[in-house]
């Protein structure tokens, strides 16, 4: 992905992280500003408990990471309208 096209996607996932009411202050520190770290998949459980995980289960998510202490989180794409390629 160039440059443009990286910038381009990071605005769209901002842009869609603020229409949907998510705060850029940090639940850990206080601190304002998280940085975009990626895309993931967040893995499911067959039930509680065992510590496996089914193979293929899961479902993809976008990472941010604080500005001032390091605090990672993840936010689901599909209910921020974003695509899940």
């Amino acid at each position: 992905m160039d440059v443009d096209k990286a910038e381009a996607e990071k605005r769209r996932i901002a842009d869609a992280l603020e229409q949907h009411g998510v705060s850029d202050e940090c639940p850990a520190c206080g601190g304002r500003g998280f940085a975009l770290a990626g895309y993931s998949t967040m893995p499911i459980q067959s039930r509680p408990g065992i510590g496996r995980i089914t193979s293929g289960s899961g479902f993809p998510v976008v990472v941010t990471i604080c500005h001032q202490c390091g605090y990672t989180r993840s936010h689901a794409l599909r209910p921020l309208g974003l695509p899940e390629e």
